[in-house]
Parts: structure tokens; C-alpha cells; sequence
């Protein structure tokens, strides 16, 4: 059996659609469970439609982990498929899933690609590059994983409760947490095709975070924590991050110091952020196109942001192919 864990908090706007998204599945999810996270805008009301179809958890707010780790205890099937409520899964998202677990056993986990919408589930410019992959752990140390999100993960539910207790500073982001500790357990497929709508929207943590520089800044403090989290599960079994998984994680994070300190019109720290990242990347064919994308952001972050929105439209539309 397949337990649907639906984490919520405040989205009774959107939580509705998700719960049919659930239901309507080609192959039925045994158990339907909303984790809700201490909600104050009416979201139990909002599905009270559904009736006994649909399992209410009430906890108090505490953040996405705690509502995920007593969520997990709760759950009977022998997978648990998360889905963040203002998301979305396609029709066939779990036949998909449970087709892939029976011709390769052993699995701990399985993700496939979400497509981004708007706030009315209008699909935007999204990538998918192929192929659908099995992953091990070293193929995170080395920098050859991808994250797609809590609404594309299934997991194994013994695997998951070996990785309790969850850390309660992780208020969101948990599927960050846990592919490296689920890799650990045992392979993970990636299926390089999307199984479900991921909406952006104002109230995204990460949606947009770049432009805000509020959220960016409560997004490092995450990443702080995040990454203090993967320091300790490396040390524990005497593992490293290989050096371009490294340069990944590094360049990352100095780009999203670059855009808070322009934000907050910290010239000198800026310069100094966009001087690390020219440095990490080295000289390339790409480096003069990287130079002018900084340059570009230094003085103008919103025109920046559109050219970037726009390529990244162009890439999209080149790889119809691969998407489909």
C-alpha cells in the first residue's frame, strides 16, 4: 500500500485541488493524510467535502519536519508519496511510480520532475533533462543528483522512520535532508519526466527569493542549517564531497550572498561576493558570458532577472523533446 502524506499549512486556497489530485490517481493511494501544520485560515474546512476519504492530522506549528516526522509514524503503506498542498500530481503520477518500484526492487526511494506553474496550474518554461537514472550515494558526493522537490518524492516508510528523528530547524526544504540519508539506505530512481505541477507563487519559500531580499535572507539562514546537517551526516561515515560537488554547493551559495548584499545596497561586500564566484568558476569559454550576467545584475537585478527568465524559456522550449 501507497500512504499520500499532504503537508499543509495555511493553504486552503490551493489544498482542495490537491486532495483531488490525490483521489482521482489511476492507481489508488490506500491511504489519503493531510499533516496539517498548525493551519489558521480555514484549510480543514476547505476539504471537508471529501469526507472520510481523506484522513485530518492536526498538529501544532512547528514547521514542516515535525508535521512530516509524526505524519510518517502515522502512515500504514509500505511507501509514502509526499505532496506539498500547493502542488499538484498528474493522474497516472502513482502508476508511474509503483510500475517503476515492481521491475527494479530494492529501491529506498523514487523522485520524478514537477513542472512549474503559476498560481492557476498555467505550466511555465520548465527543463527536464533525461535520461531517467538510478542513483547511489556516490553519485551525490559527486555532484550527479538532482532535487525536485517533497511533491516528487516516494520513499520506502521503514527507510524513512530508521531517519527519525527529524530535525525540527528544518521548517522546510526536508527533501534536502533526506536524499543523502535515503541514498544511504539504498539506490534512488529519477525519473526524467514530470509526474506533477509545481506552483509558483507569492507565498513560495523559494519561489522568487532572489528578487525579495527578506526571504533571501531567511533562505541563507536555511542554507546554514542545511548545510550543517550534510557536514555531520558526512563526518558520521567518514565521507566527502568531491571537489566539483564542492565547487557546486560553494558557487551557489555566493551567488545568493551576491544578490542579498545588492539588495541591500552593500556595494563592497557585493563586489567581493561576485569576485569569489568569477574566481570558483575559473577561466571557461562561459566565463566572459558569467562576467556580463554579474555585471548585469550590479547594476540592474530586475532586468537581470528577465533576461535570465527568458533564456532559461528558450533552453526550456529546445529540450520539448526530452520533456515529453
Amino acid at each position: 500500500m501507497v500512504s499520500a502524506v499532504l503537508s499543509n499549512y495555511n493553504c486552503s486556497r490551493f489544498l482542495p485541488e490537491a486532495v483531488r489530485s490525490v483521489l482521482t490517481q489511476t492507481a489508488d493511494a490506500g491511504e489519503v493524510l493531510v499533516a496539517d501544520d498548525g493551519s489558521t485560515d480555514g484549510s480543514r474546512e476547505s476539504v471537508a467535502g471529501f469526507g472520510a476519504a481523506v484522513e485530518w492530522l492536526p498538529l501544532p506549528h512547528r514547521g514542516q519536519a515535525a508535521a512530516l516526522e509524526d505524519a510518517i509514524k502515522a502512515c500504514r503503506g509500505e511507501w509514502i508519496a509526499f505532496l506539498e498542498t500547493d502542488d499538484v500530481w498528474d493522474e497516472g503520477k502513482l502508476e508511474a511510480v509503483l510500475d517503476c518500484i515492481d521491475k527494479e526492487p530494492g529501491l529506498a526511494a523514487v523522485q520524478h520532475y514537477m513542472r512549474q506553474t503559476d498560481a492557476r496550474l498555467k505550466p511555465l518554461p520548465t527543463r527536464f533533462p533525461g535520461p531517467s537514472q538510478k542513483w547511489t550515494l556516490a553519485d551525490f558526493l559527486e555532484g550527479r543528483t538532482r532535487l525536485c522537490g517533497m511533491s516528487a518524492l516516494v520513499a520506502r516508510r521503514d527507510v524513512l522512520l530508521s531517519l527519525l528523528p527529524l530535525p525540527k530547524d528544518l521548517t522546510t526544504c526536508v527533501d534536502e535532508y533526506l536524499q543523502p540519508r535515503l541514498l544511504a539506505a539504498g539506490p534512488m530512481k529519477h525519473l526524467a519526466r514530470p509526474l506533477g505541477g509545481r506552483r509558483l507563487h507569492g507565498g513560495n519559500f523559494y519561489g522568487g527569493a532572489g528578487r525579495d531580499p527578506e526571504r533571501l535572507e531567511r533562505y541563507l539562514g536555511l542554507r546554514t542549517t542545511l548545510d550543517a546537517h550534510l557536514k555531520g551526516f558526512l563526518a558520521e561515515r567518514g565521507l566527502r564531497l568531491s571537489a566539483e560537488r564542492e565547487r557546486q554547493d560553494t558557487g551557489h551559495r555566493f551567488e545568493l550572498e551576491f544578490f542579498l548584499h545588492r539588495a541591500r545596497g552593500r556595494w563592497r561586500e557585493a563586489f567581493a561576493a561576485a569576485r569569489r564566484l568569477s574566481a570558483l568558476q575559473g577561466w571557461t569559454l562561459r566565463l566572459p558570458f558569467k562576467a556580463a550576467s554579474l555585471a548585469l545584475a550590479l547594476a540592474s537585478p530586475g532586468l537581470y532577472w528577465r533576461a535570465r527568465e527568458a533564456y532559461e524559456a528558450i533552453v526550456a522550449a529546445g529540450s520539448v523533446g526530452v520533456r515529453q
